[in-house]
């Protein structure tokens, strides 16, 4: 320190709040960089929900993995539902934009609702059928949540407007729809084909039994743009 009456005072904030400055004294203040910390996902009672579909935790995480997705990437979500997936994929990609599809209006206004109760502001819920209203630009990775019966014209479109090595990924409850979302991803310009079965039970640790109760299984459906 090189003038009268300068110094370094280091403390909480309480403590520091406790050091006598007149109004004409300058105050820098530093302070520290918190500890860096992961992005977790929110446990499934944290949603505003109804009784819109709504994807459990777990297939949240296996959805955020296989999309493997980045910062500044602009992803397009088909069949948004009560929007956990969507919160998910939006806290991935703080720097891009979330173009969400949902033929729902309810489920559109949950949208918006759990992205105003968690802060997301980088969401854009269109309220339409896919695969109208599809915004016509290029896209680094394409999530379908749901197809609403039009699975055919839904992949023919995506395979147009994502970006040459970019990924989709799928999600289906039957062996049917798995099927069908198979064969049109074979017609269709993409490659690294993945399909997968996902089987979880939860054991509630209060349970003096430790009984396992199971969630219904979620098959994955993942390709490459080629």
């Amino acid at each position: 320190m090189s003038l009268p009456g300068e110094f370094i005072q280091s403390g909480t904030v309480q403590e520091l709040c406790s050091t006598h400055l007149s109004q004409s004294d300058l105050a820098l203040i530093y302070l520290s960089p918190g500890e860096r910390k992961g992005i977790g996902f929110f446990e499934d009672e944290d949603y505003i929900r109804t009784n819109i579909p709504f994807s459990k935790k777990e297939t949240r995480m296996m959805v955020c993995s296989l999309l493997e997705l980045s910062p500044a990437m602009t992803v397009l979500e088909i069949g948004g539902g009560s929007g956990g997936i969507t919160i998910d994929i939006a806290r991935r990609i703080s720097e891009g934009i979330l173009f969400s599809l949902e033929k729902n209006q309810e489920a559109c206004q949950l949208i918006q609702q759990n992205c105003e109760r968690f802060r997301i502001d980088n969401v854009q819920c269109i309220h339409s059928t896919a695969p109208n209203d599809i915004p016509q630009k290029l896209f680094d990775r394409i999530f379908i949540g749901g197809s609403g019966g039009s699975l055919s014209s839904i992949i023919d479109n995506s395979s147009k407007v994502l970006k040459k090595g970019g990924i989709l990924v799928m999600t289906a409850l039957s062996l049917l729809h798995v099927t069908e979302g198979i064969n049109l991803i074979k017609n269709n310009p993409f490659q690294s084909l993945s399909i997968f079965q996902q089987s979880i039970s939860r054991i509630d640790p209060n349970d003096k039994n430790l009984m396992m109760k199971s969630l219904n299984p979620i098959f994955f459906i993942k390709a490459v743009k080629s």
